[in-house]
């Protein structure tokens, strides 16, 4: 092809890039417009319907009544059963509550998350269409409902219903609208994430990460989890480390979406040349977030420092020979089933490589009351908006 033709590929390229992005902006803001006016409706007759229960001035019966009177007048409307009519009451009264909404006032960093949020993508609509010359109306002003608050429309209906269900505080239930978010989650990846407590493994405390890796990113330290939950393997209680490799192996998407959406994977048993020896990383991967390699060491026995100096080694040696100039220091991880937090504060508060310890649980545990506050969360993902 000659160096005209090229440039012709280009040009063309770079314009199916930008028709591609008019694409997918609209589609996005069509699905977030219908699931806009979709909350709106169920929390406007939610209210209602609460508003009418609670002055005594209908009973059960009378929504029974209703729901057969939409059925049998409007059969083209549906959704509206009995149970779907208290699950709207439940959306309102859940999210009108004094609880919730005294948590969102004295929570001003949820607030502005949220606002900033729906202002970036708006904001990229207009980038978008200044490329274009193409001006797409926004009408969401307009039609949204002031009493609804913002934070709700950043799930959809199903996710809402099984927050509804499994968290006890408006903290936990801000947390995970919020994470959702950052990380598009869809429901049955939400609920799996409630399902581990992943609200309390990204929020707790955070002695299990490196001094080098709180100096390197300060800021990026939620993205990683102290405890993931390998149920789905089927491990017994006294398995080999090649079984646990093999296994996460099998289930290696389902190994990302516990460790988190931002991680990529490039191979297992990955082979770094150190003189005249060869090491094998047990997983590799890339996270986009805090674009860097990270370097996974699968253990089936408690943490000890020797660990630590291993890792260390995989990491200077992916730094020398694989990491790439524009991408930041690699980071480590140990994943183990158990640990002894004092010896791992010990061993990581004089390291100064990227490193942390992560444990598996081989199945899953209840899930617990979590309250524990969002400022840091909301914090971190406020300064990370547009990094996505």
């Amino acid at each position: 092809m000659s160096k005209t033709n090229q440039e012709i590929s280009k040009t063309i390229f770079r314009q199916f890039d930008e028709l591609r992005t008019i694409i997918e902006i609209s589609r996005n803001q069509t699905c977030r417009f219908v699931n806009e006016q979709l909350l709106n409706s169920y929390w406007a007759v939610g209210c209602y319907i609460s508003q009418k229960l609670k002055t005594s001035e209908w009973g059960n019966r009378i929504v029974d009544s209703f729901s057969e009177y939409l059925h049998t007048q409007c059969p083209d409307i549906r959704g509206y059963g009995r149970s779907s009519l208290y699950n709207m009451v439940k959306f309102y009264d859940t999210y009108s509550s004094a609880e919730f909404t005294g948590f969102l006032s004295s929570a001003p960093q949820v607030n502005q998350f949220v606002q900033s949020s729906f202002g970036q993508i708006e904001a990229n609509n207009q980038s978008a269409d200044n490329k274009s010359d193409i001006i797409m109306q926004n009408r969401f002003g307009q039609l949204q409902s002031t009493s609804v608050p913002r934070i709700l429309y950043l799930i959809n209906w199903s996710s809402h219903l099984y927050l509804l269900s499994y968290c006890r505080t408006p903290q936990e239930s801000a947390f995970y609208m919020l994470y959702a978010h950052k990380e598009n989650l869809n429901y049955e990846q939400l609920k799996r994430q409630i399902q581990t407590g992943a609200m309390s493994a990204l929020l707790s405390d955070r002695s299990f990460l490196s001094k080098g890796f709180h100096n390197e990113y300060p800021q990026k330290m939620y993205d990683f989890k102290d405890r993931v939950f390998l149920e789905y393997l089927g491990l017994p209680d006294n398995h080999a480390e090649k079984h646990l490799q093999q296994g996460i192996d099998e289930n290696i998407k389902q190994f990302i979406l516990n460790l988190g959406t931002d991680f990529l994977y490039m191979g297992s048993q990955y082979e770094l040349q150190v003189g005249t020896k060869k090491l094998y990383v047990d997983l590799l991967f890339f996270h986009r977030g805090i674009q860097a390699l990270c370097a996974i060491e699968i253990k089936n026995r408690e943490f000890t420092a020797a660990d630590l100096g291993q890792l260390e080694v995989y990491l200077e040696a992916l730094d020398r020979t694989v990491r790439r100039s524009n991408e930041n220091p690699s980071i480590g991880i140990i994943l183990c089933p158990k640990s002894d937090r004092i010896m791992i504060e010990y061993a990581m508060n004089r390291t100064m490589s990227p490193a942390m310890v992560t444990e598996y649980e081989s199945k899953l545990i209840p899930l617990e009351k979590l309250q524990t506050s969002l400022d840091a969360f909301c914090n971190f993902l406020e300064s990370g908006i547009g990094n996505k």
